[in-house]
């Protein structure tokens, strides 16, 4: 100020002063400079990003304007006092945190910014594990809690107590969360959803899609900064439950880092209350959460299901192997609710099946000139190399369709049955022309079939779907062989269905009736009826065929199960 007072020749321009110059008398401060009426912006109780440092707009002054001149440097001066009030009650609170043992160095600063309503940055630094005598030991901190609940600030918060410690002065600020230097020990799944523009603004987009996608690219850069040795590493997610924790353990363990879980119970009360994370995504948010919207029931859900860490016998700490085995969601067996019960039939049993040819119109238009009588022969058909046809998962005769929803008496009654042993004989092959569909018309021999009948009800027919093609699917099985026995009987639901009856010779006689019994053919040879025109489901003119098996083929002892 006396510089500014002493004379000056005359035709000369007074003196410009510097700001370092004006700089004496007021006390620096390890911030970043800014202009006074910008600093009077940015000055704030919480003692972020504060500046009083003087712009060279004071010595811009032309005219001799000295008045003007000293009210700016007064400002300064009140602004360097407030500053020395401010360092004073971050001074008190340090000393607070160590007396009651907290991790905070003498020298350490104390964001103000969290509040009466925000997370308790002294009990956040309480977890602090910097040790001075190795300040790059390798940890990794896994932060948990509901958004809104102080992860992002407290991780912040202990990435400048470790970089201190190491020799480097960053002071975390509001913005900083999304700052080239967080991110780069702040790992966390949600940068993948932030777009940063190129004054630091950020927006936030959400996908659920992308999460299961975005979940292994963090995992990744997580070990591309272990394999670098980066320290401190910060899991800045939810990690709500504890296989979300996993694979960071365990690259913990690969590269050699010591892991901290830090709890919700760090960010102070009201970190697993909707209500309070709710209120602190609002108005007024800071880095992530300002950017958020969480719907209320996603937050109620988080804070209900939260999994807490078992910890060692001794208490002394958390117990980091029911991390290693936690099971995701994903991993877990799923307990498949049974759809249908039915008798299994053994793929050995199909061997009973032949030699029976199926003949020209089993082929139709799959044949490429006259089916030879090897290739006609049903198993040759099955698993003739290069055909169109699908075969069932498994052989099993349908006893009761259960579907997704089964009725309780159903399905009470199916399983008392699980387990016990039925005869089950093959008397024909029943296909439509073309081969687009092939089973066996079965029926039940001995003793149990009257329970068995029972549990399916009425219009059962026993059959073994044996393959098919497109575009019919293996329940058209029983639609087939409905149109097939009442056309066989006779029945007018088969309207206009010629019935016409092929045989070795004039003598033998093939009749069908309505429960699908036949009488014996004589000789050894097996015929084909053909029953043209007739409607299967929604189709109209299928030829249905149907081959007796003379004599019936057993295809043995068939266990009850559920499917």
């Amino acid at each position: 100020p006396q510089q500014l007072q002493q004379p000056t020749p005359q035709g000369q321009r007074p003196q410009q002063p510097r700001p370092q110059q004006l700089q004496q008398g007021a006390k620096r401060t390890s911030m970043e400079a800014d202009v006074p009426d910008q600093a009077a912006k940015r000055l704030r109780a919480d003692g972020n990003c504060v500046a009083a440092v003087p712009t060279p707009q004071v010595a811009a002054a032309k005219g001799g304007g000295v008045a003007e001149l000293k009210a700016r440097i007064a400002a300064l001066k009140d602004r360097a006092t407030k500053l020395e009030q401010l360092s004073s009650m971050r001074q008190k609170r340090v000393a607070e945190v160590a007396g009651r043992g907290g991790a905070a160095e003498a020298d350490g600063d104390v964001d103000e910014a969290a509040g009466d309503s925000g997370p308790d940055i002294q009990a956040i630094l309480a977890y602090a594990q910097v040790d001075a005598q190795a300040p790059f030991q390798r940890i990794v901190y896994l932060m948990r809690g509901p958004p809104g609940s102080g992860k992002s600030t407290a991780a912040r918060w202990l990435l400048s107590r470790h970089l201190q410690a190491q020799g480097v002065q960053w002071q975390p600020g509001s913005g900083s969360a999304f700052a080239p230097l967080c991110r780069a020990f702040i790992l966390s799944t949600d940068d993948y959803f932030t777009e940063v523009d190129e004054s630091g603004g950020a927006e936030y987009m959400f996908d659920p899609k992308k999460l299961r996608e975005n979940h292994p690219k963090n995992q990744a850069r997580c070990e591309v900064a272990m394999e670098l040795g980066r320290t401190p590493l910060f899991i800045d997610n939810t990690n709500i439950s504890l296989w979300e924790m996993r694979e960071y353990v365990k690259l913990a363990d690969k590269y050699g880092y010591r892991v901290e879980v830090v709890h919700p119970e760090a960010f102070g009360e009201g970190a697993l209350d909707a209500d309070v994370v709710q209120a602190r995504i609002g108005e007024g948010a800071e880095g992530r959460a300002a950017s958020k919207t969480i719907p209320r029931a996603a937050l109620e859900r988080m804070c209900g299901n939260f999994e807490e860490v078992p910890v060692v016998e001794d208490g002394t700490s958390v117990d980091l192997q029911s991390i290693r085995d936690a099971i995701s969601p994903f991993e877990r067996p799923t307990e498949r609710k049974p759809r249908y019960a039915g008798l299994d039939v053994e793929a050995k049993a199909l061997a009973s099946l032949g030699p029976v040819e199926l003949g020209p119109d089993f082929w139709g238009e799959l044949a490429s000139g006259e089916a030879s009588a090897a290739d006609s022969n049903v198993l040759d058909a099955r698993f003739k190399e290069g055909a169109p046809w699908k075969l069932p998962d498994r052989l099993h005769v349908t006893v009761k369709f259960l579907g997704a929803r089964p009725d309780p008496e159903a399905l009470q009654a199916a399983e008392a049955l699980v387990g016990t042993w039925h005869e089950v004989e093959a008397r024909a092959l029943v296909f439509a022309r073309g081969g687009g569909l092939l089973c066996a018309d079965c029926a039940l021999v001995g003793d149990g079939g009257e329970a068995l009948q029972a549990l399916a009800g009425d219009g059962w027919l026993p059959h073994v779907t044996l393959q098919f093609a497109e575009p019919w699917q293996a329940r058209d099985s029983t639609p087939l062989l409905r149109a097939w026995k009442a056309a066989s009987a006779g029945r007018p639901g088969a309207a206009g269905a010629a019935r016409s009856v092929s045989a070795p010779n004039d003598d033998d006689v093939v009749f069908f009736d309505a429960v699908g019994e036949l009488e014996a053919l004589e000789g050894e040879e097996n015929a084909a009826e053909v029953f043209p025109g007739l409607a299967v489901g929604s189709r109209e003119g299928i030829d249905v065929c149907a081959v007796p098996l003379v004599p019936p083929r057993r295809l043995g002892p068939c266990r009850f199960k559920l499917f």
